[in-house]
């Protein structure tokens, strides 16, 4: 419920200020993904979310619906958390926040993405959740306690 109720207020504060073309992006994949109708709503208690989220998406001419995984949402939190902390009078004037990504600094990541080197990968934080994807087996010289944490965090991904 606090994920559709968060997804809903913001998408109020964009029916507010006018705005009719919307790039909606979040960390809940069960509403992303029931917004996008790619999952079916289960839940009794979150149908009157989901249908008034649904109407309220067709108040915008064009909206998209992007899922970002919680672990790339690191800065978006910290922005949420510095927001709730702030206090706006009513009536104030606030200018919106927009961060851009230079394409040079983006192509330079992709660049060094596909440079890197398998024994670097084997650093990198998801090598363990990748290779028993891959796999579907635990890892050698992984204890009981490491396969169980690994396979559980799988559970959260799909290989493409």
């Amino acid at each position: 419920m606090a994920e559709y109720k968060a997804c809903i207020a913001r998408m109020e504060a964009l029916r507010e200020l006018g705005v009719k073309d919307a790039k909606v992006f979040g960390d809940s994949t069960l509403v992303i993904a029931q917004a996008q109708k790619l999952w079916k709503l289960k839940e009794e208690h979150l149908k009157p979310y989901q249908q008034y989220l649904e109407d309220l998406t067709k108040t915008f001419d064009k909206i998209e619906f992007t899922i970002i995984p919680r672990a790339q949402n690191q800065f978006v939190d910290a922005l949420g958390t510095l927001a709730s902390m702030v206090e706006i009078p009513e009536g104030a004037w606030t200018r919106p926040l927009e961060i851009k990504q230079s394409h040079e600094e983006l192509h330079k990541r992709k660049t060094e993405a596909l440079v890197r080197t398998i024994e670097e990968e084997e650093d990198l934080w998801y090598y363990d959740i990748v290779k028993f994807l891959e796999l579907r087996s635990h890892l050698d010289g992984a204890n009981k306690r490491e396969c169980h944490s690994i396979k559980m965090m799988a559970t959260q991904y799909i290989l493409c």
